[in-house]
């Protein structure tokens, strides 16, 4: 009988991933097909680019990266685990060199990546992790049921000369878009993790819900307009052309360097207090949507209504503490401390 032979990064993430509820989904995904990945001067890589409209499906390949270019559209298909091939040589010292798992490159390409059980991750790296997903040059995209992790730095290599995890989701540039409607964002591990979501270079994305589950970056003109969501960590918002909205009930209470802001989305009940860094003169911008009652606490600071710019003391952003800790929420706590975060991941959707 032939055997298979699978790359060892291959079955290590079948091992983790047989032991959950979804394995049986898991491992047809997985065993479909995966072909060694090449090296980094053979990078395997899947090119959209005829103008047209595709579909992404599991059994398309194994680890590969995808570009979108030159206005095409494509559809990432429910039942897709889309992970990055083995990265990279190792004189890559700049995180910018690491590719992202997914491109959408240019003004008229879209990506929708709402399919169920839908999965990217960003590639490992010893230096760097790299990006699930980058929306750039003007592209847009919708980003429904499915999950983002940005790729992880080996534990052995997590100290202060290699420290940053990957991002789940960069968006960047002019008429860049994205629309977040569900996603579980999660950077990836590193003495420093990587952010849920970076936005910059005057990007605009719109948050309807999601789980957040790591730090929210936004510098150099990028703005984020939030309806909805769960925000487990801080929100870093950075020069005077950075912005930040919150459409609901809320008001913000200063405390030192960060702003919490306290209040109700549209259409909820549930009250939600989000940590806020602006620094060099961000914008707050807290709009009232629908009848809101927001009394001072007691023996709390005046609440801060309304558009305003806000520096504080500190003229850099806050460094994010280095952190190694599980996703201890979304009913995973248990599971978090005995898999690796992309089980947990898994297991949450």
């Amino acid at each position: 009988n032939a055997s298979i032979q699978l790359p060892r990064t291959t079955m290590m993430k079948i091992s983790k991933l047989s032991r959950l509820s979804t394995g049986f989904i898991v491992w047809r995904i997985i065993l479909d097909r995966f072909p060694q990945a090449g090296a980094q001067d053979d990078i395997p890589e899947i090119v959209y680019n005829d103008g047209g409209s595709h579909v992404y499906k599991a059994a398309d390949q194994g680890p590969t990266y995808i570009d979108v270019s030159n206005s095409t559209s494509l559809d990432i298909a429910s039942f897709t685990i889309l992970d990055a091939p083995e990265c990279c040589s190792e004189d890559v010292v700049d995180e910018d060199s690491i590719r992202p798992t997914i491109r959408v490159m240019d003004e008229g390409s879209f990506l929708n990546f709402d399919g169920e059980m839908t999965f990217a991750f960003g590639s490992n790296h010893s230096v760097y992790g790299g990006t699930a997903m980058q929306i750039s040059g003007g592209a847009s995209a919708y980003l429904g049921v499915g999950a983002l992790q940005g790729g992880d730095v080996p534990l052995e290599t997590n100290d202060e000369d290699f420290p940053d995890g990957g991002n789940a989701l960069a968006v960047q540039g002019v008429n860049s878009m994205a629309t977040i409607n569900g996603t579980t964002l999660i950077g990836g591990e590193g003495y420093y993790p990587g952010h849920s979501l970076y936005v910059r270079h005057n990007a605009n994305v719109t948050i309807l819900a999601g789980d957040f589950q790591d730090t929210i970056y936004i510098d150099t003109g990028g703005k984020v307009y939030v309806k909805g969501g769960n925000f487990r960590r801080r929100i870093v918002v950075v020069g005077s052309e950075s912005r930040i909205q919150f459409l609901g009930c809320f008001r913000s209470i200063f405390n030192g360097l960060r702003e919490e802001v306290i209040g109700t989305f549209e259409g909820s009940e549930t009250t939600v207090r989000i940590e806020v860094y602006p620094t060099q003169n961000a914008i707050l911008d807290l709009v009232e949507v629908g009848e809101c009652e927001l009394p001072p606490q007691s023996g709390s600071p005046t609440p801060n209504p309304g558009t305003r710019p806000i520096s504080s003391s500190s003229t850099t952003p806050p460094t994010p503490e280095p952190t190694m800790m599980p996703v201890t929420n979304s009913g995973i706590a248990v599971l978090g401390k005995v898999l690796c975060r992309r089980c947990a991941l898994l297991a949450s959707l």
